[in-house]
């Protein structure tokens, strides 16, 4: 009787049969689908559909036990052909955020491609969380980020943020927007509402079954370009500093939900302190297993002392092409007190 109560009417059927048998990934779900549109029902309907259909609590019963022994599909290997590889000219790198083109309309680097994984390692205090809304901002609107690299087009954005919260964020998006001379209604409805989606201290992690399945089926219907999680240390539950465990993280649950949302991912990241007498590159700085730098396509880090608004951008890592080189990267407060990130 529980698919008849009125309480649980805003439950699609399709979320009932996956929640019975809670499988957080993608081949289930698929299979399912596939099956409830056999009976006659939409993916989207709710339980009175599926009765409406003709459908009854035991047949519903019958296919989440049918899901439950099913094995898996197959996952399928797609090999590239002499073309991808040997024949014609080489594709561009499909950058989000670029460097400006040349005098011959060429780029020779970027920030972030289509479907990377990045990280922003930075200390407290030096801007992380203002940094992290202009990109979202500069991503969403289509605009320069820093006011100096393009951005391919407006994209959709997602933030996760379980560091900062929403008494925090308001104010400093405010001020963002004001240093850019950005009516805060007008991006609102124009930009906001149909390109952003914020979420701020859910207890999100990727080590919860429930919660990442949440953020899967918002992704997917959302569709993102790219999704921003603010910090990594608090989405996931496992020992930062064991290799095998952070490689089984994103092996076992980021790179999956990568491949089945079709996005990009960003993700702060704290550094550690430096020492007088040990290495001070980006990588030794970074905290936690060192098998993490091996596992993104991007590493930024931001270089200065707590308060100070001027850090230097240092790009540490680029699968694609060569790092851009360093600048300083300064947060002015302009004289209307609006905030504006920039590249000087």
């Amino acid at each position: 009787a529980e698919f008849r109560n009125p309480k649980n009417e805003h439950w699609t059927a399709i979320d009932r049969v996956h929640l019975a048998i809670f499988q957080p990934f993608s081949a289930i779900r698929r299979w399912l689908r596939q099956r409830l549109s056999w009976q006659n029902l939409n993916e989207k309907g709710d339980a009175s559909d599926w009765f409406d259909n003709g459908g009854s609590i035991a047949e519903l019963e019958r296919l989440v036990k049918e899901a439950e022994g099913a094995p898996p599909p197959a996952p399928r290997i797609v090999f590239l052909t002499s073309a991808d590889l040997l024949l014609g000219e080489s594709p561009p790198v499909p950058w989000i955020v670029s460097s400006p083109p040349d005098g011959d309309g060429s780029v020779r680097g970027g920030l972030l491609a289509e479907r990377e994984t990045a990280i922003i390692g930075a200390a407290s205090g030096t801007g992380k969380t203002w940094l992290m809304a202009d990109i979202v901002r500069a991503l969403a609107m289509g605009e320069p980020l820093f006011d100096y690299f393009d951005v391919s087009r407006p994209c959709r954005v997602m933030l996760i943020d379980e560091e900062s919260s929403i008494w925090l964020l308001r104010p400093r998006w405010a001020l963002l927007l004001q240093g850019r001379g950005i009516d805060r209604q007008r991006f609102a409805r124009e930009v906001f509402d149909t390109n952003v989606r914020i979420a701020v201290d859910q207890g999100f992690s990727f080590d919860d079954d429930a919660a990442l399945y949440a953020l899967t089926e918002q992704a997917l219907l959302f569709r993102p370009d790219v999704i921003l999680f603010d910090t990594l240390a608090r989405i996931h539950r496992r020992p930062e500093n064991d290799n095998s465990q952070i490689a089984a993280l994103f092996e076992d649950r980021i790179k999956p939900f990568k491949r089945e949302v079709g996005c990009g991912l960003v993700f702060a990241h704290h550094v550690r302190k430096a020492a007088k007498d040990a290495p001070n590159d980006p990588a030794s700085l970074l905290r936690g297993a060192s098998d993490l730098k091996g596992q993104l396509d991007e590493f930024w880090f931001l270089r200065g002392r707590s308060g100070d608004p001027r850090s230097i951008f240092e790009h540490d890592k680029c699968r694609a092409m060569p790092e851009i080189p360093s600048f300083v990267l300064e947060r002015e407060t302009l004289a209307d007190g609006g905030i504006r990130l920039t590249r000087s």
